[in-house]
């Protein structure tokens, strides 16, 4: 039986070669068209037409550098070939089969149905290297169409013809466009030539987020995608870099020599009044003290005015800080870097309690 067997697969490919090589039909690469396995809601019998569906196809663009029907199912009366029923769509597998078979290409796959929808998915192998060659999923009826069957032909027997084309724009303009992580220039852009199937764009631009998306080329024609980028907000300016903190912090210290120098005018005022109240003069060292008094009230005043500042400044660095956070804290939770104002009730008054997280 399996001289017999081997014998048939033999007087197939001697008749492909013997065949009229001046046509282009019989001119290449030998395929096997391996059968499609039902997945999910489809059952043997759609897989089974289908294949049919497409083997006719591929017949009448192959001719006879596709493997008969036939000489194909012979192969599996060869003691030890039923294991190809259980290929799938495994590499190995169907490399193996197609060695078996004497081609140098194997097409499988396999249908899968979810409502009313049928998706095909081919897989081409090249038999020598166990490499696949080309993958199509294509999505249609219970029936695929024609223009189906077409591009499952272009995928599956001309895979370098088995592109589509991708335009990128951005809001705003001018961002710097990749695919799959290779550079493909500056939005708005158009690429021609990618391969079928599902790839990620990423456009980025200084000054906003970066912005991804995964995105499927069609069959012969173009994928629009729209990426609209977010600017990111500029760091919050330091207190050091705004008028506030530095008019707080130079009013403080003004105000604080001031003070510094009326309280040491009131301690040589008072020098002197001393002096007088030596030389038995009080009306003289009167006059000084109330002086020395006076300027000792208004370098209080300036010290509290001063401090005032000060706190201020204080003020603003604290709820600068507060609010802008760091790294650790502003990831730790919701509480930190908030500012909070609540009163308090005092015994004979009540005043307000200023409360700081970060």
């Amino acid at each position: 039986m399996k001289r017999f067997v081997v014998a048939v697969v033999l007087l197939y490919a001697a008749a492909a070669l013997a065949g009229d090589t001046s046509k282009d039909v019989n001119q290449g690469p030998h395929y096997v068209m391996w059968h499609l396995y039902p997945v999910g809601e489809a059952d043997a019998d759609l897989a089974r037409r289908a294949e049919t569906a497409i083997r006719i196809h591929f017949e009448k663009l192959l001719g006879k550098r596709l493997m008969p029907q036939q000489a194909m199912d012979a192969l599996l009366m060869v003691e030890g070939n039923e294991d190809f029923l259980r290929c799938g769509t495994g590499t190995a597998c169907l490399a193996r089969l197609g060695k078996e078979a004497q081609a140098e290409r194997v097409i499988g796959g396999e249908v899968e149905k979810k409502g009313g929808t049928v998706t095909y998915r081919l897989v081409l192998i090249g038999c020598k290297d166990a490499i696949v060659i080309n993958r199509a999923e294509v999505v249609g009826t219970a029936r695929p169409s024609k223009y189906l069957l077409e591009e499952m032909a272009v995928a599956m027997l001309e895979p370098e013809r088995y592109v589509g084309s991708l335009h990128v724009s951005t809001r705003p303009a001018g961002a710097a466009v990749f695919l799959d992580g290779q550079p493909v220039g500056t939005s708005p852009v158009r690429v021609d030539g990618i391969a079928v199937g599902a790839h990620r764009v990423k456009a980025a631009r200084d000054g906003f987020l970066a912005q991804e998306k995964e995105v499927r080329i069609p069959y012969s024609n173009t994928a629009e995608v729209e990426l609209e980028l977010i600017e990111i907000a500029p760091p919050p300016r330091p207190f050091w870099a705004d008028w506030p903190f530095w008019t707080a912090t130079g009013a403080a210290v003004v105000l604080f020599a001031v003070g510094g120098g009326l309280h040491y005018d009131a301690g040589v005022l008072e020098d002197n009044a001393q002096k007088f109240r030596d030389a038995n003069q009080p009306q003289k060292a009167a006059e000084y003290q109330d002086r020395a008094d006076k300027r000792k009230l208004q370098a209080y005043v300036m010290y509290g005015l001063g401090g005032a500042g000060a706190l201020a400044a204080g003020v603003i660095v604290i709820i600068d800080a507060a609010t802008r956070g760091g790294g650790s804290s502003r990831s730790s939770g919701a509480e930190a870097g908030k500012v909070g104002l609540s009163p308090v009730v005092l015994d004979g008054g009540a005043g307000v309690s200023l409360s700081v997280r970060f």
